[in-house]
């Protein structure tokens, strides 16, 4: 792709490859922010579909014995591609996904420190009650 410091902080961050094993093994992930780009994302997922399809014809014949890659490796492959499909970004946010980004956003800072962490904390409480009263979720 040619970007600049290989796509770092252009595409997502280290945060969104641990996010996207998270998710892959646990089905969720507290980390906050998730800035990992719809690019990055498809690009992702049309690798890892790729490495799929790879691993699935993918037969070796070693000292007269067959080696496939195993079940588990390919499960955990799909795994990998279910959670890049339902990663969200912080970035582009829809408000539907705020109580998840709360939710996130308090078990990656659960304590306030810096001043900044404080107003953040209350500004998003402030916009949680706001938009509570439309949204039909748990909070």
């Amino acid at each position: 792709m040619n970007l600049p410091f290989g796509g770092y902080g252009i595409l997502g961050v280290c945060n969104d490859s641990a996010a996207l094993v998270d998710m892959a093994v646990r089905g969720a992930t507290n980390l906050y922010p998730l800035i990992s780009t719809e690019r990055f994302l498809w690009h992702t997922l049309r690798r890892l579909a790729r490495m799929q399809t790879n691993l699935k014809a993918q037969t070796k014949t070693a000292a007269s014995r067959t080696i496939t890659p195993s079940e588990k490796l390919l499960e955990d492959v799909a795994s990998l591609i279910h959670a890049t499909s339902e990663m969200d970004s912080d970035i582009h946010s829809k408000p539907s996904r705020l109580f998840d980004a709360l939710r996130r956003y308090y078990a990656c800072y659960p304590k306030s420190i810096f001043q900044l962490t404080s107003k953040t904390k209350a500004m998003l409480e402030k916009e949680k009650l706001k938009f509570q009263q439309y949204a039909h979720a748990e909070s």
